[in-house]
């Protein structure tokens, strides 16, 4: 008789990703930026269609909607997301991030910023205490994800993957 095959569901949505293996009663959730973490207080930014945000503050994972707050009658994300870049071009779109990843620096009080998205290498360059997510991260927030949280706070450099190609980390 053969065996049942081994079988791993995941759901990457917009804010969150979603895995359930077979087998298991309990699915795992958790929002993208995972892996570029290193300590502290950090905000992942995605840049693509919209805005997408998680912050990490001491291990733990706070999901966020950023792009969804209000400035001047329009939602942040139409600014910083692929419709503000085509309205504004990619000179007054860089200053948008800028304007932006300042703010939200100084407000969440953070220690750094991961850049991510589709639109992330658009930037001419990194903004001071910013810098940009990979891939290659993605994986190792995978793995983190089945660690219990109260190992999330001993993340380090150390942990953190080699620069991938193109200096990006």
């Amino acid at each position: 008789m053969k065996a049942a095959p081994r079988v791993l569901a995941i759901d990457i949505g917009g804010t969150n990703v979603k895995i359930l293996a077979a087998g298991q009663a309990e699915r795992r959730k958790f929002p993208s930026a995972l892996g570029s973490y290193k300590g502290g207080t950090m905000l992942f930014l995605g840049l693509g269609t919209g805005l997408g945000s998680a912050l990490m503050v001491r291990g733990h994972i706070v999901p966020m909607e950023l792009g969804a707050l209000s400035f001047k009658n329009k939602a942040i994300e139409d600014y910083l997301g692929a419709r503000g870049l085509q309205k504004l071009g990619k000179k007054k779109w860089r200053k948008a991030v800028a304007f932006w990843v300042k703010r939200f620096t100084s407000a969440l009080l953070l220690d750094n910023v991961v850049i991510g998205g589709g639109h992330a290498k658009k930037l001419k360059q990194m903004l001071p205490g910013c810098r940009l997510g990979s891939n290659a991260n993605a994986f190792l927030g995978g793995f983190r994800m089945w660690e219990p949280a109260a190992s999330r706070s001993q993340w380090s450099r150390d942990d953190q993957p080699k620069k991938a190609k193109g200096g990006r980390t």
